[in-house]
């Protein structure tokens, strides 16, 4: 069983992502299901209890609806995480690299409605047979769950504190092309060159692709070997930040 995937970022480059374990997200589950049953309780004590019979029916089946969605809404507003998740350190993310969406997220969240009746049995044969630990939720909605790194924000990276000189020259302008997340691709490429741990030729190659795609995309040609150039390219796309 895969423990790893490559996957291609918005930059058109190909980072490698660890797996969530089974055990993280059995635990991620359960903190999710204590929290919905405590709300739940909460809901139907304080609020439905004190309601007059027939609007009390309504409100409870709506408010019930609500707080069992609660995964769907969670990983929704924010970016693939639930409590549970966040807590686990682990992530929903798209197999193919594209952003996720609403349909996605419904398709896991309507799935893990479906494998709840097998109290996660399904679920859990799901994830041991799939080649990515991939439950029926994430078939169904191309995702995976990967461990969340500890990514270097641009903005906590330095690069926004570095002080430009007057007489500081971009030399890749074409680096006010690309977005944020174009740079913090190259930012994290840039870390696992960095990465005293990470041993191999692989991170070069990514190093190497990183650059490739690049500069035929924005049409530059280049002396500058691979890694010299994402960190010029870094460092002009924040000069022009700055301005």
């Amino acid at each position: 069983m895969d423990t790893s995937i490559r996957i291609n970022t918005v930059t058109n480059v190909d980072l490698r992502f660890e797996l969530a374990g089974l055990g993280n997200r059995m635990l991620a589950a359960l903190i999710d299901l204590v929290l919905i049953i405590l709300l739940l309780i909460a809901y139907l004590t304080l609020v439905v209890s004190e309601l007059p019979e027939e609007t009390g029916s309504i409100f409870g089946i709506i408010g019930s609806v609500l707080i069992a969605s609660y995964p769907f809404w969670a990983e929704l507003l924010f970016k693939g995480q639930t409590v549970g998740k966040n807590l686990m350190k682990i992530r929903v993310m798209k197999v193919d690299g594209s952003d996720m969406d609403l349909v996605s997220y419904f398709l896991r969240w309507l799935l893990f409605v479906f494998e709840a009746i097998s109290f996660g049995g399904v679920a859990l044969a799901s994830i041991i047979l799939s080649k990515h630990q991939q439950r029926l939720g994430d078939l169904a909605a191309g995702t995976v769950v990967v461990k969340v790194k500890n990514r270097v924000r641009l903005e906590d990276s330095g690069f926004h504190e570095y002080s430009f000189s007057d007489t500081y020259e971009p030399r890749i302008p074409e680096a006010k092309q690309l977005s944020g997340d174009d740079m913090q691709t190259v930012k994290e490429v840039l870390n696992l060159i960095d990465d005293e741990k990470e041993k191999g030729l692989e991170r070069f190659e990514m190093a190497y692709q990183a650059r490739l795609r690049l500069c035929n995309r924005l049409a530059i040609q280049t002396n500058l070997d691979d890694v010299t150039f994402l960190r010029q390219l870094l460092s002009d796309y924040t000069y022009y930040q700055s301005r």
